[in-house]
């Protein structure tokens, strides 16, 4: 179960995270500051298990436990564009896996499609049906539609693939990067904006948490 595998992992690196079970969460998971939600229900695969473990885990919790620790409070509060580049990075820790397969590439992509059409001025109906036309089978297509219209319609599932694509080149430009998200909830225009001092002085005293 998704319980026992972050369980397993939060316990295997002793980390102050706890694991709250959420009826009503809208996914199957969701990350807060040293906690994990879980919806219980979701029959998930051993493999789908980890991949949404280590998302939660490594792009999400362990750089806010690391933030307590910086000097440079940005890296706590979080920086303009920090969630949507959580999320992109989220990615990049499924790929490295061996987890972002077929199957969640193209429930990424149709997340994407179902969030353009909802910024573009879609209804709920009118998400399904877009969804449907690009292949998603009806009972998949409305889960989508209810997941990306959630909130009023902020769609925020449009920042996903953007932001993998961003910081997949940007540490592919630089390694050294990547460094800075695993201590706290930091972004590339962030980085380029904060003096180099304060980014020096915060890498000589900084911890991570993560393996």
């Amino acid at each position: 179960s998704l319980v026992g595998v972050l369980a397993a992992l939060i316990g295997a690196r002793q980390l102050p995270v706890r694991i709250e079970l959420r009826p009503a969460l809208g996914s199957v998971a969701a990350a807060g500051d040293g906690v994990v939600f879980v919806r219980p229900g979701p029959l998930l695969g051993v493999r789908q298990a980890r991949r949404i473990a280590l998302h939660e885990l490594e792009a999400h919790v362990l750089p806010r436990l690391a933030a307590r620790t910086e000097p440079c409070r940005l890296f706590l509060c979080g920086a303009a564009e920090s969630a949507e580049e959580e999320e992109g990075r989220a990615l990049l820790v499924e790929e490295r896996a061996g987890l972002l397969e077929a199957a969640r590439r193209r429930e990424l992509g149709l997340r994407h499609f179902g969030a353009r059409a909802v910024c573009a001025g879609a209804d709920l109906e009118e998400t399904v049906r877009e969804l449907g036309a690009r292949g998603a089978a009806p009972d998949e297509a409305l889960e989508i539609a209810v997941r990306v219209t959630r909130g009023g319609g902020l769609a925020r599932e449009i920042v996903y693939l953007p932001a993998y694509l961003r910081l997949r080149a940007a540490f592919t430009r630089n390694p050294a990067l990547e460094a800075f998200f695993v201590r706290g909830r930091i972004s590339l225009a962030a980085l380029s904006a904060l003096p180099s001092a304060v980014l020096t002085r915060g890498q000589a005293t900084s911890t991570t948490t993560g393996a």
